[in-house]
């Protein structure tokens, strides 16, 4: 199990730019997602990489103003200890 894996929008990248140094600190995976729009949700692909590493924690980078609150809620079904940094 991985201790933690973080969640950054790919369309915005100074979270993702960001959060890279704390995850690399952690040896934790950076996933990216759509933007804020409406309707997201997780891509498949995401999915799966975050079932095969199982983390203990998921955090969102840069919250629902740069991921939407559909992702959030999708993260928050399957690994409710996420949080939103």
């Amino acid at each position: 199990d991985a201790p933690a894996a973080y969640v950054a929008t790919g369309q915005n990248f100074p979270d993702a730019l960001a959060g890279s140094a704390l995850a690399g600190a952690q040896d934790s995976p950076i996933m990216l997602v759509k933007g804020p729009d409406a309707n997201d949700q997780v891509p498949d692909e995401i999915a799966a990489e975050l079932d095969r590493i199982s983390p203990n924690q998921v955090s969102i980078l840069g919250g629902t103003k740069a991921v939407s609150q559909d992702v959030e809620n999708e993260l928050n079904q399957s690994y409710p200890r996420w949080t939103t940094d």
